[in-house]
Parts: C-alpha cells; structure tokens; sequence
C-alpha cells in the first residue's frame, strides 16, 4: 500500500485521520514525525494521538494498458477493499468510522506520473536505463572516491575563492552556479570539463551535480560506458517540464561520445525536453572531442588548464584549495605538504584519506619520500622478497579491468600478490551493483596511478619503448586493450614517453594477434596517442578491420577524420587521403543510424558520398538530425533543388527548435528561395527565439538574401533589447541591416553600446565603420572609433582599404586616414587590384596627387591598365 505523498526525498505511505496525517517512510517502514507536514497544516505524529483512518490508498504494481479491463479491475479492487473495511466498522464499535472511509485505486502508471524521476529511478531500479544510476547512490564511505564528495571532504568553491581573489582584468571566470546557469539557456545542452589529472574536474563536475540535486533536478550518473540505447529510455519516462543532469566522470572510457552528443540533442528537440550533460576528459584528449562532436557550439568548454589570462587566478585558487583540503581534513598546511601536493589538489585529497584512515606512518614515510611512485613501490616492497617496481607499473597500466580479467591476471603469482596488496590497502576498488559480470575493478584515481608509472619510467631512458611493449602484450593478452591506452594517453606527454614512435610501437603489439584488439580496434581512432595522419595508416592494418564498416563507433570516427582533413586541407598526404576515400566509399552505404560520416563526407569528397546522403534524407525527412545532414549539402554546395523539399519537410516539424536557425542560414546563404523558409522564420521568432543570441545567423542571413526588413524588424529590436547590443556577433545584425537600406535609428544607440563595450579595435570593426558610414551615418558616432581601430595596428590589413573608401566617400576629414593609407600602400598593398578603390575615393575627397601618384604608377604597371576598372 502506497499514497503517491513525498516527504523530502523519501516515497511515504501517507493515512490521513481527522487530526492531521500520519507519514510511514517505506524506506525504513517506521512511523515518522519527521518532515514538514503533508497537506495539513497541523501534523500529529502517530504516538501522541489515535488516529482515525479516513482515506486508504492501493497500489498496484502492474501497468494496466488496456483501458477498459484497467478500470474494471480498479472497481474490482476498490469494492473489495471497501466491503473489508466496512465489515470490520460493522463487527467492533470502535472501529464505525471505518464505514466513511474512501478508498482509492491506482496502477503503477498512476504512481510514477505523481513521482519525480530521481524518486522512480532511486525507489525502483529496475526502470533506470542501461548505463545510468542515481547521482551519488551506494558511494563507500571508506573509499578514496568518497573524498570527491562534500559529504566527506567539504568544498571549496569557486564562487568563494572569487570574494578573496578577484578575477584579472578583461577576464571571465565562471564560479558555479553560472556554469549551472549555462546549461539553462537553449544554447548550450552541456558543459565539458577538461584539465590535467588531479586539477579538480571530476570535483567540480560532482558540485554541480549537489548544486543541480538542490534545485529540484534530477541527477545520473554515467555507470561504466553508456548503453546506444540509454538516453532514448531516459526520454520515455521524462516529462518536458523534468530537468535532467547527466554526468560522465571520464569520456575516455565511453565508445562513441559523438553519438551520445547527438541522441540528446535529438530527444531534447523532439521530445521538448530538458536533458543537460556535464562531461570531464583530460586536455590531451579534448581535441578529439572538439573536433569529433556533430556541433561544438552545442556545449559550453571550460578549460582548467593554465593560459596566460588565466594562470596568476588559478594557481591561486588551486593553492586555496589544496590549503582547504589539509586543513579541513585536520592536517596542518605545512611546507611540506604543500611542497607534496604542488599544483594538484587531489594529493592533498589523498594526505587527507591516509590521514582518516590512521595511516600515520606511511603518511610520515611519504612526506620523507616526496615523490609518491616510489614511496608506492616501497610500500608494496615491504610484502615481498624481491624488486615489484616493473610488474607494479605494468599492472597499474592495465586498470581498469573487469572481474573476468582480473581472474586471468591473478594466475600470474606476482600479480595475484600486488593485487590482494592494492585491494587490502584500497589502492584498487571494486565498482559497479556487484555483478561479477558487469562490475570493474579500477584504482583509487588515475593520478595515483600515473604517478606509480612515471615514478618507474623515470629510469627507463631508451628502454620505453620495451616497457610499453610489454604493457600492450599484456593487454592483448588479458583483452585490456582500451584501458591501456587510455593510461598511456595520460603519461605519453612526460619523458620518456613523449618522444616514443607510438604508430610503430602499436603495429608491432597488433600483428601477432588481431583477435584481441579486434575488440577494441574503434579505441585506436580515438586514442590522443596517433595524429589523424597516423589513425588513418593503420586502417591498412589486414584483418584488423574487418567487417567494421558496419560499426556506428566506426563510421563516427571516420567521418572525425575527414572532418580533419576539412580543417586542415595539407595534413593528410595523397596515400593517406586516398586510403581515406576507400574507407569513407565502403562505409557511407553502411550508415543507417547516425548520419555523422555522411555530414563531413560531403565536405570531403562529395561524390562519394552524395547518392547515400540524399538515400538517408529521403528514409529520415523528420529525424532531428537530419539538419546536420541537410547543413553538410548545403555547405558542399550540392544541387538545392535535390533537397529543398527536405528541408521544408524538416523547417516545418521543427519550427520550434533553435537548431531551425542553423538550416535557414545555410539554405539562405547558398542562394535557397526566401519562400521556402519565410513562414518557419516567422513561427520560429514568434516562439521566442527572437531574442536567443543564435537570431543573429537568421537575421543576418534574411537580410542578405535580400528578405523583408519587416519580418525581421521589430525582432531585431527586441534582440538588441535583450541585452545582445554589445555582443561580439551584433557586428554582423549591424552590417546586413545598414546594408540592405534598414533605419539608421534603429542601430545607432547599439552600435555605441558596442563600440564602447571594447569592440572598437576588433579587427572585423571595419565592417561596422564601413556600413554605418556607406549608410549616411554621422561622422561623430565612428571616428573616434576609427582612430583607435587604426592605431591597434590595423592600418596595414588588407581589409582597412574599407574603412578608408567608406571614410572618404562620407566626406570624413583626410587627416584621419592620410597617415594610415601612406602605411597601408607601403605594406604592399600598391599593385593589388583593391588597391584602385583607396586611389579613388581619395582624390574624389580632394587628396594630394603626391601621395597616390607613385603607387598608381606601381598599380599600372602590374598590368592594371588595360583592365576596365581603370577607367576609375
């Protein structure tokens, strides 16, 4: 029996009496006074009273689906419930009041629509998706990881080392709750964490995991790799107004975080829900991320690594926060624990663990030590009669690894002892429900671990290379192989490492067994150990990949590296990029789920994936990422009359959605027909959008294409009211609104606002200069402007021959720009063809001949003067 009442967190049974309501924790299935009272305003605890029963609430815990049958057996039950009570009100006089008690009904449908879904998913576990479990849920108190909670080792925040360390000059420093607050806005469906280990990402990502719980959102986290599936089950037990974190501790451990960018973005869109991911991954590893994801403006990147900005603050707040640490943990913050712990925080997260747990004397043998891989080594040392310094290393290396590998590794008898070692000690924990078949074995935090290997590779020297052979023959051996290349990732930036061939190293681990890392084969297009050159050479590896142009992992990363290839048009050779073709022509026919190789195949090479492409947007027409796709042709500038009926089958479904801004622009700018997108532009803006900062592509695009300045009008108003007049991409609002003839009064105050905002040395300012004064603007809102832009050293970019014309022409004083343009003409800019432009338009403002003579001379004989813009 159950009523659908909450208490706090907890799911209660509630029995209301005359008196007030009697709450019963299910959890404990004790009577409790405990709480704020339930729909009464007075509350009588069970014990000072004798209650009256006057509602009786039944639950059944089947789904009923069938409506009729579901309400005859509701009516079935109820008067069966109710003929019970009343025959005991009829047999004892004391209970009559029995006869006037309502009873009520309800399925398990019932139940869950009145629960929020952190309560469904922490009451019941059964409806959690593959993957996902309650932020927080069965964490070991005893355990190193505990440490990374408030709950053990409080937090020192962002927020709070900001009111004694204020930011540096000109630089933002987001504390916690705007982080959280970013992920409020359609802009942004999530925020990624990247640094080096140990600098407090995982930390930063859990408090706002707290924070997020405390407003009434519903927080998972990422347990193991993430189910294809998960977030689609996520969505069908959500409800729009549901706010929904998810957090991911390592992206380096899931296969295909690409897909899992997309999946939410999609049930975000179709579904209008409010599904929000914070992720953490190291900064070698973020530009896989940066450069793989479908849309990086799709989430919000915070960098803990140092930058010259930055640095002087953060140096400061890890400081602090190492200082919090000891002394919350109740160890003083002496010189040499400081000088232990450095820059990185998480070791005085491990003093303050060693600390708690009594471990005095290895606590005093580490500081004695300073550095902590070989204090490690002699640590376990102590339980053997020979060195363990290499196999301690190598087994470090292969974490985390499953139940089932950990058995195969401890057949070795020096494993088996540094294993029961690290698990006695709580160097190594086992994670997971406690599924021998799902559950992983990992170390206390990877910095430790890393630590343990650098400490031992120290004194490899030339001999690295043989070290990570042998670690890769254990992977192979033991079927570890992502987790070793993960750990070799972290460490491959430190000596010896860092200079170590990995392409050569990793085909020669891979040629005498392929069965083993035919597995884990999609792990080496990820790894931040190759260069894309280098992950597209051992697509040649034989037998390695066969079959695998099936693979969704497989089809994403190599839509990443042609992607690549579109970013930096030299950094494939021919025999690479013509490997790459053949992978990309075998796999586009393959594609069926996710369209992300397709979207940049286009951009690569758009014949062989073209036919394919179009085959998925006509099997698609309404799939949410389907605008990616439709992006991906437009930008190949593929035939439009092929696809314009797909995009306004999509423009339509997803008139709502902020993404719509993303096709508009794009059909726009590739010379689409205004019609097609005019009513979804107008339905779009109407539905708020009008003010989000992504309106800018709409409106710069529209009035580009030559649309009405009234569809737009009162919208760019209301954009410029919301607070984005001062914003680095109002240049571009400014610039399409005065160029297609739109009211000077309408821009000029924000155009000021912008200019004074520190906007005024930008280099694409000119743009601005160059429409307001093309405009008929005043002189007097730009020039001071102007002369400030020219003087930050813009004088001699080719693009200031703008600001010059559109100066002059405006009838602007010449001794502004006399100076500049002489700069300008000298930096070699004489014998370009613009250059006829700035000859023109000065002495059109009655400029001296004597500064334009010599290069106009230097202009005609670079073979200008029979051109006809000479006649100028």
């Amino acid at each position: 029996m159950v009523e659908c009442k909450l208490i706090g967190d907890d799911v209660v049974a509630v029995i209301k009496t005359r008196w007030g309501e009697v709450a019963i924790h299910l959890e404990k299935n004790l009577a409790s006074a405990d709480g704020p009272p339930v729909g009464q305003s007075q509350y009588v605890p069970w014990y000072r009273t004798d209650p009256v029963i006057s509602e009786y609430v039944f639950c059944i815990s089947a789904s009923l689906k069938n409506q009729a049958r579901r309400d005859d057996i509701k009516l079935e039950l109820r008067t069966s419930i109710t003929e019970f009570f009343q025959g005991l009100a009829r047999k004892h006089s004391h209970l009559g009041h029995l006869l006037a008690l309502e009873v009520h009904v309800i399925d398990w449908d019932d139940l869950v629509v009145g629960l929020p879904p952190h309560l469904v998913f922490r009451w019941f576990p059964k409806t959690r998706p593959n993957g996902l479990k309650p932020f927080g849920e069965d964490e070991v108190t005893g355990s190193f990881r505990a440490y990374l909670h408030s709950d053990k080792l409080p937090y020192y925040s962002r927020s709070e080392h900001l009111k004694v360390s204020p930011t540096p000059e000109g630089v933002s420093i987001p504390d916690e709750h705007d982080l959280l607050e970013l992920l409020n806005q359609d802009r942004f469906t999530g925020l990624i964490v990247s640094g080096a280990g140990g600098v407090g990402k995982s930390r930063l990502m859990f408090e706002l995991g707290h924070l997020a719980r405390s407003r009434g959102a519903t927080v998972l986290e990422v347990a193991g790799r993430l189910k294809p599936d998960a977030i689609e089950s996520l969505a069908e037990r959500l409800q729009p107004h549901d706010e929904v974190l998810l957090l991911i501790d390592y992206i380096e451990t899931q296969q295909d975080f690409i897909q899992f960018v997309e999946e939410v973005e999609s049930v975000n869109a179709i579904c209008e829900l409010h599904l929000r991911y914070v992720a953490c991954c190291r900064s070698s590893y973020f530009s896989s991320i940066q450069h793989g994801g479908s849309s990086t403006d799709e989430f919000y990147h915070l960098d803990l690594a140092f930058d010259a900005a930055m640095e002087p603050w953060l140096q400061r707040y890890r400081s602090s926060t190492i200082r919090h640490i000891l002394q919350t943990s109740g160890l003083a913050d002496s010189p040499s624990y400081l000088e232990m712990c450095g820059q990185t925080p998480v070791l005085a997260v491990f003093l303050a663990w060693l600390h708690d747990n009594n471990r005095r004397e290895e606590l005093d043998e580490l500081l004695t030590e300073k550095d902590f891989g070989q204090w490690f080594a002699k640590r376990i040392q102590k339980s053997f009669q020979q060195s363990v310094s290499a196999p301690l290393a190598q087994l470090v290396c292969l974490f985390p690894v499953s139940n089932e590998a950990a058995m195969t590794l401890r057949r070795n008898s020096t494993f088996d002892h540094l294993f029961q070692r690290l698990q006695i000690d709580g160097w190594i924990e086992r994670t997971g429900s406690g599924s021998l078949e799902n559950d992983l074995w990992e170390t206390a935090h990877d910095v430790l671990a890393d630590q343990i290997v650098l400490s031992y590779a120290g004194r490899l020297g030339a001999a690295a290379d043989q070290f990570v052979l042998r670690v890769l023959d254990l992977a192979t051996e033991h079927y570890v192989v992502e987790s070793v290349l993960i750990t070799l990732q972290r460490v491959s930036d430190h000596p010896p490492f860092r200079t170590l061939l990995w392409e050569e190293l990793l085909r020669r681990a891979i040629r005498p067994d392929h069965t083993a890392w035919r597995k884990a084969r999609n792990a080496l297009l990820r790894t931040s150990l190759l260069t894309p050159p280098e992950q597209v050479r051992l697509l040649d590896l034989p037998n390695l990949w066969d079959g695998v142009e099936f693979d969704i992992e497989f089809q994403n990363h190599l839509g990443w590296l042609a992607r690549a290839e579109r970013k930096q048009p030299l950094l494939y050779d021919s025999k690479v990029r013509t490997l790459l073709k053949a992978w990309v022509l075998r796999a586009a026919p393959c594609v069926e789920r996710c369209n992300f190789l397709l979207t940049y195949g286009l951009q690569f090479e758009p014949e062989l994936v073209q036919e394919h492409a179009l085959r998925w947007l006509a099997d698609n027409p309404y799939k949410f990422q389907s605008h990616y796709l439709l992006v991906g042709w437009l930008k190949a500038e593929l035939p439009l009359a092929l696809v314009a009926t797909l995009i306004n089958l999509w423009c339509r479904k997803f008139v709502a959605d902020s993404h719509l801004s993303f096709v508009v622009q794009e059909w726009l700018d590739a010379g689409g027909s205004r019609d097609l997108v005019e009513a979804p532009i107008k339905v779009w803006l109407n539905a708020g959008y009008d003010k989000a900062l992504d309106a800018q592509f709409v409106y710069q695009s529209w009035l580009d294409a030559g649309g009405s300045r009234d569809l737009v009008e009162a919208p760019i108003k209301a954009w410029l009211n919301a607070g984005h007049e001062a914003a680095a991409e109002a240049r571009f609002v400014y610039k399409s609104w005065l160029n297609t003839g739109g009211s000077r009064d309408l821009v000029e105050a924000p155009i000021k606002a912008w200019l004074n905002a520190g906007h005024d040395k930008t280099l694409d300012a000119n743009f601005v200069y160059k429409s307001w004064l093309d405009a008929g603007g005043s002189h007097d809102l730009v020039e001071a402007s102007i002369k400030a832009w020219l003087n930050a050293g813009h004088e001699t970019v080719p693009d200031a021959r703008f600001v010059y014309k559109s100066w002059l022409d405006a009838g602007g004083s010449r001794d502004l720009v006399e100076a500049p343009i002489k700069a300008w003409l000298n930096a070699g800019h004489r014998a370009a063809p613009e250059a006829r432009f700035v000859y023109k338009s000065w002495l059109d403002a009655g400029g001296s001949r004597d500064l334009v003579e010599a290069p106009i001379k230097v202009w005609l004989n670079a073979g200008h003067e029979t051109a006809p813009e000479a006649r100028f």
